[in-house]
């Protein structure tokens, strides 16, 4: 599975975590580690970097931490 060139960013995707409308989440090796595609509606998007670029997390546990801590554990 590719990463989606759109994404989301971590204060947008917090909203939609309280808010409940997170339906999953893949995480995806990148080049470099992994990314996450929030999935949510009928959208996917890319979690993004504070500058616009897709965020690549080089250890997964710290991927994993990333996600318990937002509020999405499955």
């Amino acid at each position: 599975m590719a990463i989606s060139n759109d994404t989301i960013d971590h204060a947008t995707l917090q909203h939609l975590v309280e808010a409940g409308a997170v339906k999953g989440a893949d995480v995806v090796g990148q080049p470099g580690g992994w990314g996450i595609v929030i999935k949510y509606g009928m959208t996917q998007r890319a979690l993004a970097a504070r500058r616009g670029a897709i965020r690549v997390f080089s250890r997964f546990e710290t991927l994993v931490s990333y996600l318990k801590g937002i509020g999405i554990s499955q």
